[in-house]
């Protein structure tokens, strides 16, 4: 029985992975359509991002009946608890990032509105890719001080995502002249915002990483 517990423990982790890692290279597809305006890219991107809903909810279901067939306790019990709280983040961040691609498929093939800020941009996605990189190694990392070095090392990757984001904010709005052109940049930073957004969500799993396996207070 012990046997099986390991393997459906491990199982589990698995999915969790696979999810993030889908995330990840639908963010680098992402990243490749803003600099090449390749909707190609973007078309691959949405089809990682598939049945995330499902394959969430999936997880989930798997968790619980764990818990009810072996009463799992101490470290093996903290992952648990912090997969299931993991899981809504990971959806959120696969809502984010389709949200992404729509707004790329907009902006990538109209008028150059990308151009004055693509530089500043590809730097705010590569940090958010980044902290996602640094999260897929921390799910499979079991020693307490590299999960601690790579969960600040995903803060910093957000602290300097927000960095981004404010510098493009008053960029944008600055090139705002009229009503118009206001309601279009404002388009787009709704759209930018949501790497920012997937940032803050890879905090919180670290956090939650950071809990299941070094201990502490479960946010």
């Amino acid at each position: 029985m012990l046997k099986e517990y390991k393997q459906e423990l491990e199982k589990i982790t698995n999915n969790v992975s696979h999810i993030l890692n889908d995330i990840k290279k639908a963010n680098e597809l992402i990243l490749e359509a803003a600099k090449n305006n390749c909707k190609e890219s973007l078309n691959k991107a949405k089809e990682l991002l598939r049945n995330m809903g499902a394959k969430t909810t999936k997880i989930d279901n798997e968790i619980v009946i764990i818990m009810a067939k072996y009463a799992p306790e101490a470290r093996d019990l903290r992952l648990l608890v912090a997969f299931l709280k993991m899981t809504t983040a990971l959806n959120r961040m696969a809502i984010n990032t389709r949200n992404l691609v729509k707004g790329f498929y907009y902006f990538c093939q109209e008028d150059g509105n990308l151009e004055s800020i693509k530089e500043l941009y590809l730097s705010m996605h590569k940090e958010m890719l980044q902290a996602l990189s640094h999260l897929l190694i921390m799910l499979k990392c079991n020693d307490s001080e590299e999960v601690k070095e790579l969960y600040n090392q995903i803060v910093v990757n957000e602290s300097k995502l927000d960095d981004y984001y404010a510098i493009l904010e008053e960029k944008l709005i600055t090139k705002s002249n009229d009503l118009e052109s206001y309601k279009q940049y404002s388009k787009l930073l709704s759209y930018l915002r949501k790497a920012e957004k997937i940032g803050d969500r890879a905090v919180l799993v670290a956090s939650l990483l950071l809990f299941a396996k070094v201990g502490g207070e479960l946010i």
